[in-house]
């Protein structure tokens, strides 16, 4: 979100979603897959699913044996 609490292009349309990509434990954990960005976004994630819980759609991810294949 903007610094200013809003949506940086205003609230979804009513035909647009919110897509997730890829919001698992294992990315914050410490594990070979963790992302050091995700505590910083997880609060504009809450918000945006919070607010539209409807069109929020989450992407699962199969993660391959080890990092980089």
């Amino acid at each position: 979100m903007a610094k200013d609490d809003e949506l940086r292009y205003g609230p979804p349309g009513e035909s647009e979603v919110h897509i997730c990509v890829d919001m698992q434990r294992m990315f914050a954990e410490a594990t070979d897959w963790k992302m050091p960005w995700l505590p910083r976004v997880l609060a504009n994630i809450l918000a945006v699913t919070a607010a539209h819980p409807e069109r929020s759609l989450f992407t699962p991810f199969i993660p391959a044996r080890k990092p980089g294949q």
